[in-house]
């Protein structure tokens, strides 16, 4: 039987790549999970004009205008960023710790998303691996909009409860994991070598950024993509030539971007230009572009008129991308609340 993995971009801003983890658990593949981080975490000095001088380019302040965002740390999100002893209070320990504990949230929710899935009947859950990305270019948002991501998670304020989905006693069971760009870790922690070339088909999901594609990346991607083993590459962005983009507009104090396209690939142009580069070297990798126009609804209804994938494989499965094993269940789309 062929090996296949799937290697899903994404981060914690969102849940698209959290929901791309529940279902690709369900198909038998490994997968990994390669965590990108907002290109705030590394610039130590603000600019408060960059946006009005660099129009669709974002603004430039680091970490700590983010933790000042939420005011002075108290509760359960004090107590999570306590166990960072490099702090809050300049710009470079800021930064040092919002990388560390985006890391560990992100391996934590991950892994908790993975062991939450269950499996139909027949198929064997693959193994779920981690991966440190790299470091966006872009902070679309300023500083005075920006989400604070572990206030979110580690303070009990969020939108589905009053309880915070993570606390500091999560970190300590689960140990830290070190943010150094490449390194791959298994769902128990610890560090791995991860030989791609070992699958015989590979998947690539992009609905995160391409911050990831270092050289190292380059060359792993190449030698598969010669060996033919890279199946498909899925990208979210862009926009159809026809029809008028639905991303929201650049607000003047706000937000600072080209709104003529989803940003995902946009939040690190040079990489996002290396990865194109690649794949026109191999015109024989099946490249999907999912655009921020309307698209085709793909979802279909059962019996009892509910919402099922049914259609999202069959299209997988005619444009030959479907993962291995193939998908044929009657996967539900659940309302949120509804078990």
């Amino acid at each position: 039987m062929t090996r296949t993995i799937i290697i899903s971009s994404g981060d914690i801003s969102d849940v698209d790549g959290f929901f791309a983890i529940s279902h690709y658990a369900k198909t038998g593949a490994d997968v990994l999970f390669v965590m990108n981080y907002p290109g705030y975490i590394a610039i130590k000095d603000e600019i408060l004009e960059f946006d009005k001088e660099n129009p669709g380019l974002g603004y430039r302040y680091s970490s700590k205008t983010v933790f000042d965002s939420t005011g002075e740390p108290s509760g359960t999100y004090k107590k999570y960023l306590d166990i960072y002893k490099r702090g809050i209070d300049t710009s470079d320990s800021a930064n040092a710790t919002m990388h560390e504990a985006m890391t560990d949230l992100a391996f934590i929710m991950a892994n908790r998303v993975w062991n939450e899935v269950e499996t139909e009947e027949g198929v064997t859950k693959g193994r779920l691996f981690f991966a440190i990305g790299g470091v966006n270019d872009v902070n679309p948002f300023s500083g005075k909009a920006v989400k604070n991501e572990v206030y979110v998670y580690t303070s009990g304020e969020n939108k589905s409860n009053d309880k915070p989905l993570l606390t500091a006693e999560d970190i300590r069971v689960h140990g830290h994991i070190e943010p150094t760009e490449g390194n791959v870790y298994s769902s128990d922690g610890s560090k791995v070598d991860l030989d791609l070339a070992a699958y015989g088909a590979v998947y690539m999901d992009f609905n995160g950024s391409m911050a990831l594609f270092s050289s190292a990346w380059e060359r792993n991607l190449d030698k598969l993509a010669t060996e033919k083993k890279l199946k498909g590459v899925f990208v979210m962005g862009g926009v159809l030539a026809e029809a008028a983009p639905l991303t929201m507009p650049s607000i003047p104090g706000v937000l600072n971007r080209f709104s003529s396209a989803t940003m995902n690939q946009l939040y690190h142009p040079a990489r996002t230009a290396s990865f194109f580069d690649l794949l026109a070297r191999h015109p024989e990798v099946p490249v999907f572009t999912v655009t921020n126009n309307a698209v085709g609804d793909l979802l279909t209804m059962n019996s009892s008129k509910e919402k099922t994938m049914e259609g999202v494989w069959a299209f997988m499965d005619s444009n030959g991308c479907a993962p291995h094993p193939p998908i044929h269940h009657n996967t539900l789309i659940k309302k949120p609340g509804k078990k």
